[in-house]
């Protein structure tokens, strides 16, 4: 046996591992110098620092409404480059709440553009307004592509903000837009649309949404308030396009089915806790525990009024922060997230008035002392980014399988016992 040899290889490997100690030190003080530094910091900018490196993924912002309601879809009244807070009004003659400026500010790497029509289109035109509402948030994409990227993936929001853009994905405002057609559901998919909510601010042939009891007295339908077999495939089909689940605004019965049937994390894009506001609206304590359960997300929506119930007496940032303690509480840190509803609000929180104001509810989180770098990191976009990951890592399971599109048509008796009483008719989807 060569002993000269064996040594060397034993001094190599010391040296090796000796290098390799260093190395790994050296990793550790640093990280721990960058905590220590950023702890250090004033809460607001900690909180500015917080979303630069965990990008702020908002759930929800109804602007291209916006558009449509105050410009008719013309892209040429509104110049979204410059802050339009003093320019033009939007709904209830309130201050259009959202450009790309303010967007910036508000250090927003990824905004969910919702392509609504309102309920009144149901049975009639809703296909077309959604058409026409994805065109123009395309449009505002393209026009504005120095700033925004259209994202279809999980991945793509990740590069659209290594390139300084802010990715862009398309919602689809309710179920009521695919009338009842599993077709129109893989068009909008195929347009790039990687969200829908279920239902709005009406029923539909196949979903029950929250208000039944008030606009929906003479269509009592006969599944249970819930999902009707035809919606149930609706799940499965929007399993196997890769499209996310949003459960907000659905009838208790609804959400209760959507989350036990869907193979993938369904979303609350914009909703706050029952037990804090007691609107049937939110989500109460055994969904929530469902949700954590099923690994899914919940987002709070910033409107006053699921916040506090009692908007008229003022609501702040400290009655959001309780919102989100209790979902943190019930769902845990892991399935929340923010999903403003901007867009298309009446009122606003106080402090929280547009899009740029985020940094300022994250200031308000790290004051508290109850909200870590982690857990503010994890409530700005990291669990949303892990619930679009798991829809499409089913997609490419269900697609290694061989499964093919669902066929399905919607029962006449389904159709037959369904009238459009079942729509609010506000115009307005929050």
């Amino acid at each position: 046996m060569d002993f000269s040899v064996s040594s060397k290889r034993t001094k190599i490997i010391k040296v090796v591992i000796i290098i390799f100690g260093v190395l790994l030190l050296f990793v550790i003080i640093c990280l721990a110098l960058y905590i220590s530094l950023r702890g250090s910091l004033p809460p607001l900018e900690r909180a500015k620092k917080i979303l630069a490196e965990a990008p702020l993924i908002d759930g929800h912002n109804g602007f291209p409404m916006s558009i449509r309601v105050l410009a008719e879809n013309n892209l040429h009244r509104f110049n979204l480059s410059r802050n339009l807070s003093q320019d033009h009004y939007g709904f209830f003659g309130h201050r259009v709440d959202t450009d790309i400026p303010r967007l910036r500010e508000g250090k927003v790497g990824a905004q969910i553009w919702s392509a609504y029509a309102d309920c009144v289109s149901q049975h009639k035109d809703a296909v077309v307004i959604t058409l026409e509402q994805i065109d123009v948030i395309k449009r505002m994409i393209d026009t504005y592509s120095d700033d925004l990227e259209l994202v279809t993936e999980s991945e793509g929001i990740l590069k659209a903000v290594e390139k300084g853009k802010i990715g862009s994905l398309i919602s689809i405002g309710g179920g009521h837009s695919i009338q009842y057609s599993l077709a129109v559901l893989r068009t909008f998919y195929t347009l790039g649309a990687r969200i829908m909510d279920l239902t709005t601010l009406c029923s539909t042939p196949w979903a029950q949404y929250y208000n039944i009891e008030s606009y929906n007295k003479s269509a009592k339908l006969d599944f249970n308030q819930g999902l009707s077999s035809f919606g149930e495939e609706v799940i499965r089909e929007m399993n196997r396009l890769g499209m996310i689940i949003d459960v907000s605004h659905t009838s208790l019965a609804t959400m209760k089915d959507a989350i036990q049937l869907s193979q993938a994390p369904v979303i609350f894009s914009r909703s706050a806790a029952k037990y804090i506001c007691d609107i049937d609206i939110n989500v109460p304590d055994d969904v929530l525990r469902l949700i954590r359960q099923k690994e899914g997300l919940i987002m709070i929506s910033l409107f006053p009024d699921y916040i506090k119930c009692r908007p008229n007496s003022g609501t702040t940032i400290e009655d959001v922060i309780k919102q989100l303690d209790h979902l943190r509480s019930r769902a845990t840190v892991n399935s929340i997230g923010i999903g403003s509803s901007f867009g298309d609000m009446d009122e606003h929180v106080e402090g929280l008035s547009d899009v740029s104001k985020f940094p300022l509810l994250f200031e308000a989180l790290i004051k508290s002392g109850n909200w870590t770098d982690e857990d503010l990191e994890k409530l700005a976009g990291k669990n949303f980014l892990r619930v679009f990951r798991a829809v499409e890592d089913l997609k490419e399971e269900l697609e290694s399988k061989g499964t093919k599109p669902y066929q399905a048509w919607i029962k006449k008796s389904e159709l037959k016992k369904f009238t459009n009483t079942s729509c609010s008719g506000t115009g307005l989807q929050r």
